[in-house]
């Protein structure tokens, strides 16, 4: 997902490409939304997931993607549960197992300890999590870490078209500039997150603990 749009980086930028999607914002707006969206260990695009969990007898679970905005299905070993009398589901990506009477669970043979399953891979849950928008600070990050890429690109185009970061420079009058985005280039966007940046992000509460990675 596209964290930021070209109009963004030109509002950061003081600059306009015109109609048309500038091939190098393009590529920089993907490489930034790509370092944003691993440091945190998360997307941002609303999107449907399909989770086989380990239950481990606990009494709630945790999903991977967050905000949770709808649960589908939940089977657990099996057989489809129902929202309200077996589990409870929570924006944060919590899935709690509820009590559920023993007569409700001779008819259906459900589980009723009130706890997940210890079944390997004995929960499966269909869901929809992530924002419809992305949220500001975030496209706003993500369009300072283009702006930033792309105005050193330019820096090193004036002193050397060999420079490391660039991979072609159209030359007779053009401004037309092609970025190496490659994760091993040290002038990647991902190498431009800076620590400033890595702290705002946790401090933010944009990390996911549990998945995240740097």
């Amino acid at each position: 997902m596209a964290l930021c749009t070209q109009d963004d980086v030109e509002g950061v930028l003081q600059l306009d490409f015109g109609d048309d999607n500038e091939p190098v914002v393009v590529q920089l707006i993907a490489a930034a939304s790509a370092a944003i969206e691993n440091f945190c260990g998360r997307k941002f695009e609303s999107a449907g997931y399909t989770e086989e969990l380990d239950g481990g007898g606990l009494k709630v679970l945790q999903l991977e993607h967050s905000p949770v905005t709808a649960v589908a299905q939940v089977d657990e070993d099996g057989i489809t549960l129902t929202e309200g009398t077996h589990y409870e589901w929570y924006e944060g990506g919590s899935l709690a197992r509820l009590d559920v009477p023993i007569a409700n669970a001779f008819i259906t043979n459900v589980n009723t300890s009130g706890y997940w399953t210890t079944t390997r891979k004995g929960v499966e849950v269909t869901y929809t999590a992530g924002f419809a928008t992305v949220p500001a600070d975030i496209a706003l990050m993500c369009a300072n870490l283009v702006s930033a890429a792309f105005n050193l690109g330019r820096v090193r185009a004036t002193t050397c078209k060999d420079t490391m970061g660039l991979k072609r420079i159209r030359l007779e009058g053009s401004d037309e500039i092609e970025f190496d985005t490659s994760a091993t280039n040290p002038l990647t966007v991902a190498g431009l997150l800076t620590a400033d940046d890595m702290t705002y992000l946790t401090k933010a509460g944009w990390v996911n603990l549990g998945f995240a990675r740097a």
